[in-house]
Order: C-alpha cells, then structure tokens, then sequence
C-alpha cells in the first residue's frame, strides 16, 4: 500500500511549472487509456502540451500521485477493481494525501450508481463525463478548463505560502532586533504616524517608572515637560509631515516620581 507524504504541499513556494502538463489517466480498460493518448496527443493548454501517466488500480496511482507533486489533473474511472475504488482515491488524494490542487475529471459508464450532482456536489471534482456519450472535444474541453484552474489554484497557494515565509523571516528579525534592543541601556522606541508609541523597551522601566506595554498606545509627549512640547514636539512634527529625517532632537520628561531627565530622539 502507498503510503501519503507530503510531497505535494511542502514545496509550493518552490513549485516551477512543468514543460509539460501531467495528466494521470486511471482506468482498468487499457481502450479508454489508448483512446485518451490518441485524442491528446498533440493537444496544448496554455501552449504546453500534456505528459500522460497511467494507472490501471487503485495503488499504482497512488504510488505515482505520491512521488509526482505536479500532476495537473486526473482522469479517473469509478469502478476498477471493486466498486467503489474510485471513492476511495478520492478521499485518500484529499484528506490523507491533502492534495487540493490536482483537479480530478470522472469518467464513468455507471451513471446510475455514481449520478453527475450527487459526485459534484458531494466531492471536490473538477467535471463529470459519462463514457458512453463522450466525445474528443468534450474530452478536450473538459481538460482544458481543468488545467486552467489548476494553475490558478497552484498560483494562489504559492503566493500565499511565499507571503507566509516574508511574514515569519520578519517576525523573527524583529525579535532579534528586539533582544538586542533590550540588552542595551538606552531606550529605544516605535511610534506611527500619529506620534503614539507602538514600542518601547523596558529599559523604560528603569528610567521612566513605567513599563514599555504601559507606554504603548500613549501619545509621545506624555509626561514631556511643556518647554518640550513647545520646541522639541513641534519641530518633530514637522520632520513627519515632511517626511524627511531627524536626530539629536532634545526632549525632557518627568517621572511620576518627579526625577528630570534629557533625551535625545535619534530615529
């Protein structure tokens, strides 16, 4: 028995188009799969053409959709060898394998046991075709537009795990920066646009006698001396609306305790 690993999500920030479109063709009739490679045999999606992998049973497509993680979609018939083989694949390429991307095409003769609602509705398929009144351009049709959105879907994902790993790689620079920051003695702060501290060290603690999460959200000038607010303040602000830098900017608090100190804003 295959077993499922994770070949097929880990990598989707590496994934590279392939110079073909794979399409795994599962059916036990060996006709359906000689018809298939004759009806797409120099068909082309996107201006690629297609690579046909087959599979008669249930474990040999499985064993390829375990060590292939670029199969674009899937052919699949819902009876082989026992009834409800197809069913079966379904569920291990969703849930075990967690395989979402590959689009899967059925192809039944039993439209009785396995109706076109009841299978679109109740599984993740791509499109329904019933043997018995397909034809080459149905086929055609149906694998274009399958192919279509598997590479819409692949897209998507990739960007979102590519925008996942920017959002981790800057969580932890910043707390990097913030443990080198907190090794030091002076205090270091954030504010935004509107001068409300966003950050600051706990450094403060010590000189302020108030922690950093106690100063984040209050607006810069708090305990500022009104000398400050009336030179240091002002001429901050204008550096913002500016938007130019600034440095070496005196400014002068009080502590709840009524100790007096001098800083200098260096952003």
């Amino acid at each position: 028995m295959a077993e499922p690993h994770k070949n097929n999500q880990d990598s989707l920030s590496d994934f590279k188009e392939p110079a073909k479109w794979k399409v795994l063709v599962v059916d036990d009739e060996q006709s359906i799969h000689d018809i298939t490679r004759f009806v797409l045999m120099d068909f082309c999606v996107n201006g690629k053409t297609l690579e046909l992998l087959h599979a008669t049973s249930v474990s040999e497509a499985k064993e390829l959709l375990n060590t292939q993680n670029d199969i674009a979609l899937i052919l699949l018939d819902m009876i082989l060898q026992k009834e409800n083989d197809g069913l079966e694949l379904i569920r291990w390429i969703r849930t075990e394998l967690k395989n979402t991307i590959s689009q899967i095409v059925i192809r039944t003769g039993n439209t009785q046991l396995y109706s076109e609602q009841n299978m679109i509705e109740t599984y993740s398929i791509n499109d329904y075709i019933e043997k018995s009144g397909a034809t080459a351009q149905r086929l055609k049709t149906s694998v274009a537009g399958s192919i279509r959105s598997f590479i819409d879907k692949y897209e998507l994902k990739r960007e979102l795990a590519v925008r996942l790993k920017v959002e981790e790689s800057l969580k932890e620079k910043e707390n990097q920066l913030r443990d080198i920051v907190e090794s030091i003695g002076d205090i270091i702060w954030e504010t935004d646009v509107n001068l409300t501290y966003t950050y600051v060290s706990d450094k403060a603690d010590s000189i302020l006698g108030l922690s950093g999460k106690n100063l984040a959200g209050m607006p810069f000038d708090f305990q500022m001396t009104d000398d400050s607010r009336n030179t240091g303040l002002i001429n901050i602000f204008e550096h913002v609306e500016k938007q130019t830098a600034f440095s070496n900017i005196e400014i002068s608090r009080m502590t709840p305790a009524g100790e007096y100190f001098i800083f200098w804003s260096v952003p």
